[in-house]
């Protein structure tokens, strides 16, 4: 008998308990697995009030008591399915938002590097939705973009863990592009509409597929599919560094800053109910958007 299936007790010690065998441990993995990818699709399709366990179940093969076995209810496999969206974002873009966050916090994050890396972020978060979903029917950007517009438990795990980490590293490449301050409501609203480039290419993707001659997803050959995220990949690139050489050509200036610095601060006083905004802001974060 091989050690692998023999326990021995020594003396005066108390009996082992058994252990789940390899085979054991790895059939477990790929049912969550598999159960995980069905919810994927299902929840995209039918958000989490509508999908049916029994439904998850069915597409990844397995019975409708795994889904409460591996993640102990439907709202929790949800939220797990979240923080597998984010995970995945984290594996694909952190050691770039690591980097980032170090030089602009160290002070040693030169304009030419943040136009550098910029580029790279909005190609490298566009190409991870878009690779997510090229085998598929978009379904990953379908579960962001419907937490983006009907906010759920799920979209804080994606904010905390992927989306506020893309996001104020967005604002520190702009904030060195135009050497302000990272926080400052301008200089995010900014990094809001670079970032929103990419966005409208996910959530308005049907459009620009259409426009384009291609397809609906998963119904063209890898290599159209291929082509065609690298060609908005270059476009992404080319229209970054155009946006951020305008906003590093103005930055020295006050006038543009001035106009949009009094609508934001007019748009506060009208929201704040007769309270006036606080002097010396730019804006009235409580009262805005």
């Amino acid at each position: 008998m091989t050690a692998s299936t023999t326990i021995t007790s020594q003396p005066g010690a108390a009996a082992a308990s058994p252990q789940p065998q390899d085979g054991d441990v790895g059939r477990g993995v790929r049912a969550r697995e598999r159960l995980l990818e069905a919810a994927v699709e299902i929840f995209s399709q039918s958000n989490l009030e509508g999908a049916r366990t029994r439904e998850i179940a069915a597409a990844a093969d397995q019975n409708v008591a795994s889904i409460s076995y591996y993640f102990g209810s439907k709202e929790a496999l949800y939220h797990a399915v979240f923080n597998r969206i984010a995970e995945d974002m984290r594996q694909g873009v952190g050691g770039l938002l690591s980097e980032i966050n170090a030089a602009y916090t160290a002070g040693t994050l030169t304009k030419p590097q943040a136009l550098a890396k910029t580029k790279n972020l909005m190609r490298t978060l566009y190409l991870f939705v878009r690779k997510k979903d090229s085998q598929g029917t978009g379904a990953v950007g379908r579960l962001i973009v419907r937490e983006q517009i009907t906010p759920t438990a799920a979209f804080d795990i994606l904010y905390n863990n992927a989306i506020k980490l893309v996001h104020e590293a967005a604002a520190q490449l702009v904030a060195t592009m135009m050497g302000a301050d990272a926080r400052e409501p301008l200089v995010i609203i900014r990094a809001h509409a670079m970032l929103g480039q990419m966005f409208g290419f996910i959530t308005a993707r049907e459009t620009i597929r259409r426009r384009l001659g291609i397809g609906a997803l998963g119904t063209v050959a890898p290599e159209v599919e291929e082509q065609a995220r690298e060609a908005v990949a270059l476009i992404l690139e080319e229209h970054t560094e155009v946006l951020l050489r305008g906003l590093s050509a103005i930055s020295g200036t006050d006038e543009c800053a001035e106009a949009i610095s009094g609508k934001l601060t007019e748009s506060s006083q009208q929201n704040a109910s007769g309270r006036s905004a606080s002097s010396g802001s730019i804006v009235n974060v409580e009262h805005f958007p």
